[in-house]
């Protein structure tokens, strides 16, 4: 299996930054419409999902790590096959 990442579109990243900004100020009781309100569950499943994984240190590099392990062979048996002619 082969999987390719692009970076995300730059024009969105404003906007899903704060919306993982907002799901963090929930889940801290700094919904701006339940003010004090901390218990997570009222947060939607994404929501509840990003609040967890905002919370694991370096996992953007431990992503692209994982990515680079999986895609390194088929990339490498590309090469060999254009440089081989086979």
């Amino acid at each position: 299996m082969i999987v390719t990442t692009r970076p995300p579109d730059s024009s969105r990243r404003p906007a899903v930054a704060a919306a993982l900004t907002r799901a963090r100020g929930v889940a801290q009781g700094e919904h701006p419409l339940h003010r004090g309100l901390r218990d997570a569950e009222r947060l939607g499943t994404v929501e509840r999902y990003f609040v967890e994984v905002m919370g694991i240190p370096r996992l953007q590099q431990r992503i692209r790590c994982f990515i680079c392990s999986r895609t390194f062979a088929p990339a490498l048996q590309r090469v060999r096959a254009r440089h081989t002619g086979g």
